[in-house]
């Protein structure tokens, strides 16, 4: 399977609001550990990315998301 876009280590930490090294760390931790930065990342090194920073990252509960976002007019 191929992307059409090309995400790269350091597009996934800029969007999550990491740093690469945190990204890199998870790779070589659970994944192949990326050349550099600019690694185009497979669908399967994404998956592990998410997945870390998704039980690494939980919530109490969801109206705490929307607290922070929502404000009554």
């Amino acid at each position: 399977m191929s992307f059409e876009n090309k995400y790269r280590v350091h597009e996934v930490a800029k969007d999550f609001g990491k740093q690469t090294k945190d990204i890199t760390q998870i790779l070589t931790t659970y994944a192949t550990a990326p050349k550099n930065h600019m690694q185009v990342l497979e669908e399967r090194e994404l998956a592990v990315i998410f997945d870390y920073l998704t039980q690494h990252n939980q919530v109490e509960n969801i109206e705490s998301i929307f607290a922070d976002v929502y404000h009554e007019p």
